[in-house]
């Protein structure tokens, strides 16, 4: 979490950047990651209520910033996994795996782009 955090805070004016740096419980960003990637079953603590009431942010405003934020790492998650692909590719991993397990259905055939 901490590396999103870094990469997501990057792009932020210095003062934010500072505020998250010396205080991370008063920036929502923590809570709308951890709200995104835990499971539900362990999501104590992540309703929009609860994390308004210890960031003292609107929910509104947490609704608004987690949906820009979940737009954000979608593209993020798939830029990702472009990138894997190519390498595995470029490496040859995918020839390999293919031999191994045989016949693969066509969602997990690999191609070079």
């Amino acid at each position: 979490m901490s590396g999103l955090v870094a990469h997501l805070s990057a792009t932020r004016p210095a003062p934010a950047r500072a505020t998250l740096a010396t205080d991370p419980l008063a920036d929502p960003l923590w809570d709308l990651l951890w709200r995104r990637y835990l499971p539900q079953r362990y999501g104590d603590g992540v309703s929009l209520r609860e994390i308004s009431r210890r960031t003292h942010v609107s929910k509104s405003v947490l609704a608004r910033h987690g949906g820009r934020l979940d737009d954000a790492l979608d593209e993020l998650e798939w830029d990702t996994f472009a990138t894997l692909e190519r390498s595995f590719v470029d490496e040859g991993l995918c020839e390999m795996l293919l031999h191994r397990l045989g016949s693969v259905s066509s969602h997990w055939r690999c191609t070079r782009t």
